[in-house]
């Protein structure tokens, strides 16, 4: 187990390849925080985590906003006691070309892959 005593946060983890990632981190041995702005989907990826044996916890976290953000990382923290690993995979797209993308969803598109990053 490479990642054992190690905790991982991974943004994006409700689906895909951010869930991929968190199951491969758990079956490696991390303590995982399941970060996703959708709440269902974090606490199923953590609960189906736990449920493996692995050690998880699911938190609703939009990454745009900083304050969502530093929640997210308190709660690794008091769960966990350190993070060692950001995994920033959470990403949005918005079904348009540029040319034809509204402002607001040029700003969200930004907000999240962007922003969400810093």
């Amino acid at each position: 187990m490479r990642l054992q005593n190690k905790t991982a946060i991974i943004t994006g983890a409700g689906q895909g390849i951010g869930k991929a990632t968190a199951l491969l981190f758990a079956r490696e041995g991390a303590n995982v925080v399941v970060v996703d702005i959708n709440e269902t989907a974090a606490l199923q990826v953590a609960s189906e985590l736990v449920k493996q044996g692995g050690k998880a916890v699911g938190v609703k976290t939009n990454v745009a906003v900083l304050a969502e953000a530093e929640t997210a990382v308190n709660k690794a923290i008091q769960t966990f006691g350190a993070v060692h690993i950001l995994i920033n995979n959470a990403g949005i797209t918005r079904d348009a070309t540029l040319a034809k993308m509204t402002e607001e969803q040029f700003d969200q598109v930004v907000s999240v892959n962007l922003r969400g990053v810093f």
